[in-house]
């Protein structure tokens, strides 16, 4: 499994872009860091999810802990939506 986490700065937020197969434990941490630090230096991220093919229950996790408090998420599609949806 295989995974990219580019971080750009658009417009003046930063975005991750995240691409491939988001699994296991190497995958939910460097996710975690990344949001961490881009949250540390920017108060805010947006995450794009539109490049995943495969999501795993921690990566999901990772970004379910912070959205709408300091993540705001764009692309991922309906499927990862319903995935996501706060119960």
């Amino acid at each position: 499994m295989s995974f990219r986490i580019e971080s750009r700065e658009v417009e003046g937020r930063v975005v991750l872009y995240l691409h491939g197969q988001l699994v296991g434990s190497d995958a939910e941490r460097i996710l975690r860091e990344q949001i961490v630090h881009a949250v540390a230096h920017h108060g805010h991220v947006v995450v794009d999810a539109g490049e995943m093919t495969v999501f795993d229950p921690g990566s999901l996790a990772v970004i379910q802990a912070g959205l709408g408090d300091w993540i705001t998420l764009e692309g991922g599609g309906a499927y990862l939506d319903l995935m996501l949806r706060r119960r």
